[in-house]
């Protein structure tokens, strides 16, 4: 958490996919975001996707909201598993994640927002009235996004 990856971008790009998944879930259980968020810019395309698939849809929530390089959330949206994406709304309602969730809807493209609202309207009706709940009240500017 200590590294500076833009300070050594190659190592981080050469690291192998399974040990940057590693330290990723490592740094995901110690809450360190900020320092995630860092390291998305410089990590391989396949290290990112095994990081990924080791992530809860709450830690990558949080993550996303401290992306370094906003040009790399497509591809992780891209990434996101029908669980993982579900588990990211239900995160959001669970713990108030408004501000992160309103930066990802606000950073999504059209289709990759479809997705997104597909899930909400599959998710829980706790979770709907939650997310709706905080879009009325103005906490989550985008709510309307999700349909």
């Amino acid at each position: 958490s200590h590294m500076d990856p833009s300070r050594s971008p190659e190592v981080v790009a050469a690291m192998p996919p399974e040990t940057v998944a590693s330290v990723g879930a490592e740094l995901a259980a110690r809450s360190e975001w900020v320092a995630m968020g860092a390291f998305v810019s410089y990590v391989s395309s396949p290290a990112l996707r095994a990081t990924m698939a080791r992530l809860s849809g709450e830690q990558l929530l949080r993550i996303s909201f401290v992306l370094d390089d906003a040009d790399r959330l497509a591809e992780i949206s891209d990434l996101l598993t029908v669980d993982q994406l579900d588990e990211l709304l239900a995160a959001a309602a669970e713990h108030a994640l408004w501000q992160e969730l309103d930066e990802l809807l606000t950073a999504l493209d059209t289709r990759r927002l479809a997705r997104v609202a597909e899930r909400f309207r599959a998710a829980p009706a706790s979770v709907q009235k939650a997310i709706t709940a905080a879009g009325e009240r103005g906490a989550l500017q985008n709510a309307g996004r999700l349909g």
